[in-house]
């Protein structure tokens, strides 16, 4: 069990993410601001692990995938993944270090570039981080394409020529290609049908078993990590606020943010879904050029205190020691986080809006 809430289950962690927080510059209505994007993220992913890391469009998912492997500046924090420290790291060394992480992005259609021949595309990293060359290289590329399920004799094609699902097998061959110790799948079903959903999925498993490679999956579709995952992040308006295994937060999760995440998982069954308790977020995301005081889920929270509105909550351990949530309506006991009953909570007001 790391300190900041993950259980890292293969020794020390692969990937160790202190601090982060990311902001950017925007003008909004001719005004200039900035959107704290990320604030104050720890998270800790172990060799051979699965974590997903969901959360509503907004949250700061993608960019926090995007500052670990500094696609955008780090305005504070430490990011190592295999003893190298990549927010140190410039030029040449940090080319070299990326060779252990690779992405898979959301949109398979302008994820490859479409004046290459998709077997130039997964060629590229292999030229870049390897000595293959000629025959070597394309027997190598061959191979990737015969791993991900496709026909080698395609890889001579250009991306046009692909469905979504197909397009999506080529992007994660070029990610596998430099052998990554760290994937990262920034929403990378997302774009597809629900049968292809399932076959990338399954690809995905497939590789992460038998190659040994550790996974970030970002997505803000809990239905895709039911059965993919070992642990769930979840991260709201920048920051985390709840972590866990993942049948314990997918199955009772603690944070009401998350309680309404899963309860907008929809169930095949028509009696149990209607028997199900509706948790509903009241409002809109605040912004986050100006996130609230205290608890940034109080101003949509269907129990908020009064506590809420003014102290950010400290990690709690929860259920067990390898959960841990972010939330006052649970109070500190001997053998981890209780929830506290609606007689000892204090209540904004009787109605309990914000």
């Amino acid at each position: 069990m790391s300190e900041y809430g993950l259980d890292v289950r293969s020794g020390p962690a692969l990937l160790k993410v202190r601090d982060v927080h990311v902001s950017f510059r925007s003008t909004r209505f001719g005004r200039a601001r900035t959107v704290r994007a990320v604030r104050g993220v720890d998270l800790d992913v172990a060799d051979g692990q699965t974590v997903a890391l969901v959360g509503e469009s907004g949250s700061g998912k993608s960019t926090l995938a995007n500052a670990i492997t500094r696609l955008v500046p780090l305005d504070r924090g430490a990011v190592h993944l295999g003893g190298h420290a990549l927010h140190e790291l410039q030029g040449s060394d940090l080319r070299r270090a990326r060779r252990d992480v690779q992405m898979v992005f959301q949109d398979p259609y302008s994820s490859l570039d479409p004046s290459m021949t998709v077997g130039a595309s997964v060629a590229e990293p292999l030229r870049n981080f390897s000595d293959l060359r000629g025959s070597e290289l394309d027997k190598r590329v061959a191979e990737l394409f015969e791993r991900v399920s496709l026909r080698a004799a395609h890889r001579h094609r250009y991306p046009h020529e692909f469905s979504g699902g197909q397009r999506q097998r080529i992007a994660v061959a070029r990610a596998i290609a430099p052998s990554p110790r760290l994937v990262i799948c920034d929403e990378a079903v997302s774009a597809l049908d629900v049968s292809t959903q399932n076959q990338i999925l399954r690809l995905l498993e497939e590789l992460q078993r038998d190659l040994g490679v550790a996974m970030l999956f970002v997505t803000h579709d809990l239905s895709v990590v039911w059965n993919i995952a070992d642990e769930v992040i979840v991260m709201y308006l920048g920051e985390l606020v709840e972590s866990g295994p993942a049948e314990r937060v997918l199955d009772a999760p603690a944070h009401p943010y998350t309680q309404g995440l899963v309860a907008a998982v929809p169930t095949p069954d028509p009696r149990a879904q209607r028997s199900r308790e509706r948790v509903v977020s009241k409002g809109e995301v605040p912004d986050p050029a100006n996130p609230p005081d205290g608890c940034s889920y109080h101003t949509r929270c269907p129990h908020v205190m009064e506590v809420c509105r003014t102290v950010s909550p400290a990690w709690r351990a929860v259920g067990d020691s390898t959960s841990r949530v972010r939330c006052h309506l649970y109070e500190s006991t001997e053998s981890g986080a209780e929830p506290l009953t609606l007689a000892t909570r204090s209540p904004v007001s009787d109605t309990g809006e914000c």
